[in-house]
């Protein structure tokens, strides 16, 4: 790492707008990794922990759930330059600020829950969804878990049917969604 210190958006007080402060960048443990991060999902909570400061047991806090990005330090085996989706359990540890995912480069990751590009994608990992043969159906996909699942299925050979609103099956197709279906649209299961 380049630098012992970082940006980050950190929560003070319940409802107040994010502020822009300077982190220091710490050394992972043994079942963690540091990950400058590339992309940050927001999720509801992420909006409530702010507003309500529900779930957040200091301040100032780092709120943030889902990062990607590349790892830059490791106590684990996952190998510095790797391609990394972490879950940035900010609300399950009610804001610790090192671990927090809205973080300008460096954050704190546990190593056990992320997800490196650099291991093979296996079909039977992608659960919920149905895949039958070469295909797989994504059930609202959409949303930012699920529009990562059409993703990850095109990059591994499915041919894939997605069901959302009409207004996203265009962003849909974007992704590589084969067919999308209208998930608002009467018998809508036997048009898939």
């Amino acid at each position: 790492m380049s630098s012992s210190r970082h940006l980050a958006a950190v929560f003070t007080a319940a409802g107040s707008p994010l502020e822009i402060q300077d982190r220091p960048t710490l050394t992972p443990g043994p079942n963690d990794l540091i990950s400058e991060v590339k992309s940050i999902a927001l999720n509801p909570v992420d909006h409530m922990q702010r507003e309500t400061g529900f779930h957040v047991s200091l301040n100032p806090a780092v709120l943030g759930s889902d990062i990607a990005g590349i790892v830059v330090a490791s106590g684990m085996s996952l190998n510095v330059g790797a391609r990394v989706a972490a879950f940035a359990a900010a609300f399950w540890i009610e804001g610790i600020p090192d671990y927090g995912g809205m973080q300008q480069r460096y954050c704190l990751r546990d190593a056990r829950r992320c997800s490196s590009r650099q291991h093979q994608l296996q079909r039977s990992r992608i659960a919920p969804h149905v895949c039958v043969h070469s295909g797989m159906l994504v059930w609202g996909g959409a949303s930012s878990i699920d529009s990562a699942a059409v993703q990850s299925a095109k990059a591994m050979g499915y041919s894939v049917h997605a069901t959302a609103s009409a207004k996203h099956h265009g962003y849909l197709e974007s992704l590589g969604a084969t067919r999308v279906f209208d998930c608002k649209a009467a018998g809508v299961e036997q048009q898939i």
